[in-house]
């Protein structure tokens, strides 16, 4: 056999066996939330004091919380949603518990950077 046709082959191969790991991954994951360069992550630093986000009842008004460890939270924002009035929801829902808030935009132009 010719050794092209043999790279042709795997070639195809590999491309067949990633295009069905696409197709199962979209299937599996169908109904869950992706999140978009609009999402918002809110970070307790001290693991004893974080707030479980998810079950506030006032800050479901930004969209569905994910928790994202035992301190990190996020929420798909809108493109109006802005960090300040993140941030006034935050402090009066956690009523003086230290807390970080970032965006996934902030994140990747600060990668980019260093």
């Amino acid at each position: 056999m010719n050794n092209s046709i043999v790279l042709g082959v795997v070639i195809f191969g590999l491309f067949v066996a990633c295009g069905a790991y696409f197709l199962i991954q979209y299937r599996k994951n169908k109904n869950s939330d992706l999140r978009s360069r609009n999402t918002w992550y809110v970070f307790f630093p001290d693991k004893n004091n974080a707030p479980d986000l998810t079950q506030s009842k006032s800050l479901n008004k930004f969209g569905k919380w994910m928790k994202n460890g035992t301190q990190l939270y996020s929420v798909g924002g809108t493109d109006t949603l802005t960090k300040e009035e993140l941030e006034k929801a935050v402090q009066k829902e956690c009523n003086g518990v230290p807390f970080e808030i970032s965006n996934t935009a902030e994140l990747y132009t600060s990668s980019v950077v260093l």
